[in-house]
């Protein structure tokens, strides 16, 4: 979600993202990433420190993985990661933390109409 966020407008940061290691992705867009938050944060007025808010959302954001405990139930939320199931809504979820203001894109699990199979590789028999 890193990529729709920040390098819809920005192609050089997007490749730089996918040529980078993510041990490295607050050191190197940490303060792209930031700016970019506290702006819409400051613009919105939805945090007492803009600046504050958005680098704790960096911190979050980088390094770019999404972690998952092998055998726990995924989720993908606003108090927790723990990778995310096929029907998670993660834009809902990354574009309110970085607008830190509720977004709704409008689709959410209800819009999945094949529901994903409960078995590896997840996707849903043919019609």
């Amino acid at each position: 979600m890193i990529h729709p966020l920040f390098t819809q407008f920005n192609e050089d940061l997007g490749n730089r993202l996918n040529a980078g290691r993510p041990a490295d992705d607050f050191a190197t867009f940490g303060a792209t990433i930031t700016k970019a938050i506290a702006g819409v944060v400051s613009a919105s007025g939805t945090a007492e420190d803009p600046c504050a808010y958005a680098e704790r959302v960096a911190h979050r954001f980088c390094p770019n993985i999404l972690p998952y405990e092998v055998g726990t139930a995924a989720a993908f939320g606003f108090a927790e990661w723990n990778g995310r199931s096929l029907t998670d809504n993660a834009p809902n979820v990354m574009f309110s933390i970085g607008a830190n203001a509720p977004v709704s894109l409008g689709i959410g699990k209800e819009s999945v109409i094949s529901k994903p199979s409960k078995i590896f590789p997840y996707v849903p028999a043919a019609k």
